[in-house]
């Protein structure tokens, strides 16, 4: 007997032989190739949750255009090297820009053209420079494959971005959502989840009990791609002993289906984060769980085999942590100068 795979926003039509369709109200609609639980199937279902349009090459493109250009660099070497994170976030950037250009012949795209395209972006700097970032891939790659002559983004800046620093919990917050949200909730094992593993919520809501090994939960990180195994935290499996199981993830909706997106979870968890009067935002739990390690002395090296993340983005993340704590020992050295006796 054939296991039946059952995934939101799936309808299958019979008509001689069976299709499968996504369609969501007000998002795309798009024909799934292939079976469900293929690889193609699958990567296919998770860009459509991700708002991401299906590539310009499955329909008809004029030659030297933008849209084949888009077709040759989803196939290229260099983006199928990609984690699954980047190419879902480059295609749905490029993808916005190929509403008005996708017939727009490569070989005349002029260096004004792309700084006027980044220009009218200018009011979202973050957005531009990622338009700008994708723009250089592409334009690389037409000239690697001879579409090009040049590459045009060259000698073009990126608008000056200054991001906010991202709020992190600090330990009143965490105390107010815990007693908001008891054990046994689904706000809590959240908390919990990505508190004692200090992974992204994109990454959270994809884990379950198979995923459990050794005592430890297996992680292979969604936007970079790495393969962590983050040992059980005695919080963690307070929490997950208290929550009801029965699912392939441990996060579900009230529904009991997995969550569709990382945006969904996020604005799921804001909402039970506001409930509890706490006003960062649910990726500054990855900034507390930093926090914590390196008040706890743990170094660099050692915060970044649970979080998976750069020692400079570990550093950037715990630095006012350490300035704190190197300021403190350092300022019982401070005192009068003795006195020199003669």
């Amino acid at each position: 007997m054939m296991t039946t795979i059952k995934l939101p926003f799936i309808h299958e039509f019979r008509k001689g032989r069976v299709t499968y369709r996504y369609f969501r109200k007000d998002r795309i609609k798009v024909r799934l190739r292939g079976q469900p639980g293929s690889k193609e199937f699958m990567a296919a279902y998770q860009a459509a949750l991700q708002g991401v349009p299906p590539a310009i090459g499955e329909r008809r493109t004029r030659p030297g255009s933008m849209g084949a250009l888009a077709a040759s660099w989803y196939s290229s070497e260099r983006f199928v090297a990609l984690t699954e994170g980047s190419q879902l976030r480059y295609r749905r950037i490029f993808e916005a820009l190929l509403k008005d250009h996708t017939d727009d012949l490569v070989g005349e795209l002029q260096a004004g053209h792309i700084r006027a395209i980044v220009t009218s972006r200018a009011k979202t700097p973050a957005a531009a420079r990622a338009l700008l970032n994708v723009l250089r891939q592409v334009l690389h790659h037409a000239f690697d494959i001879g579409m090009r002559a040049d590459v045009p983004t060259r000698d073009i800046r990126p608008p000056r971005y200054k991001a906010k620093p991202l709020a992190t919990w600090s330990e009143e917050d965490v105390a107010a959502f815990e007693a908001k949200h008891p054990l046994g909730t689904r706000a809590r094992l959240a908390l919990a989840l990505m508190l004692y593993t200090g992974q992204r919520s994109g990454d959270v809501i994809r884990m379950g009990p198979q995923h459990i090994r050794d005592g430890a939960i297996m992680v292979r990180q969604q936007k970079t791609g790495k393969e962590l195994a983050v040992p059980m935290h005695a919080e963690l499996r307070e929490a997950l002993a208290a929550h009801p199981a029965g699912h392939l993830a441990f996060l579900v909706t009230h529904t009991g289906s997995p969550f569709a997106s990382q945006t969904a979870f996020y604005n799921w968890f804001t909402r039970t984060s506001t409930a509890a009067g706490v006003a960062a935002p649910p990726h500054g739990l990855r900034k507390a769980t930093c926090c914590r390690l390196a008040e706890a002395g743990c170094t660099p090296h050692e915060i970044a085999s649970i979080t998976g993340q750069s020692l400079k983005m570990v550093e950037h993340y715990t630095r006012e942590v350490n300035q704190r704590r190197i300021a403190t020992r350092t300022i019982t050295r401070l005192g009068r100068p003795a006195k020199n006796e003669t």
